[in-house]
Protein backbone atom coordinates (compact mmCIF):
# COMPACT_ATOMS: atom_id res chain seq x y z
CA UNK A 1 0.00 0.00 0.00
CA UNK A 2 3.23 2.64 0.52
CA UNK A 3 4.70 1.68 -2.70
CA UNK A 4 2.33 3.72 -4.88
CA UNK A 5 2.46 6.79 -2.84
CA UNK A 6 6.61 6.04 -2.40
CA UNK A 7 6.59 6.50 -6.51
CA UNK A 8 5.30 10.07 -6.79
CA UNK A 9 7.91 11.09 -4.50
CA UNK A 10 11.64 12.17 -5.23
CA UNK A 11 12.49 11.05 -2.00
CA UNK A 12 11.30 7.51 -3.41
CA UNK A 13 9.59 6.51 0.06
CA UNK A 14 6.73 8.03 2.40
CA UNK A 15 7.40 10.35 5.04
CA UNK A 16 8.10 9.39 8.51
CA UNK A 17 6.58 10.89 11.83
CA UNK A 18 9.86 12.61 12.39
CA UNK A 19 10.30 14.25 8.57
CA UNK A 20 6.98 15.90 9.33
CA UNK A 21 7.08 16.53 12.86
CA UNK A 22 10.60 18.51 11.52
CA UNK A 23 8.74 20.59 8.95
CA UNK A 24 5.88 21.36 11.90
CA UNK A 25 8.60 22.89 14.41
CA UNK A 26 10.95 24.45 11.73
CA UNK A 27 8.35 28.06 11.70
CA UNK A 28 9.05 28.42 15.35
CA UNK A 29 12.53 27.92 15.40
CA UNK A 30 15.20 30.70 15.17
CA UNK A 31 16.51 28.66 12.05
CA UNK A 32 13.41 30.13 10.08
CA UNK A 33 14.21 33.68 11.25
CA UNK A 34 14.71 35.13 7.63
CA UNK A 35 11.65 33.13 6.00
CA UNK A 36 8.27 35.12 6.09
CA UNK A 37 5.10 34.66 5.03
CA UNK A 38 6.00 31.23 2.95
CA UNK A 39 4.34 28.41 2.12
CA UNK A 40 6.31 25.34 2.89
CA UNK A 41 4.91 22.07 1.39
CA UNK A 42 6.10 18.67 2.87
CA UNK A 43 5.52 17.12 -0.73
CA UNK A 44 8.61 14.77 -0.22
CA UNK A 45 9.90 16.39 -4.09
CA UNK A 46 5.78 14.93 -5.34
CA UNK A 47 5.08 18.46 -6.61
CA UNK A 48 8.14 19.59 -7.56
CA UNK A 49 7.98 21.62 -10.63
CA UNK A 50 4.29 22.26 -9.76
CA UNK A 51 3.30 25.60 -8.42
CA UNK A 52 1.50 25.24 -5.26
CA UNK A 53 0.13 28.33 -4.89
Amino acid sequence: MRERPAGRSALKRVAEVSDIAGVVAFPSSPDSRWITGRHLGATGGAALGVNLL
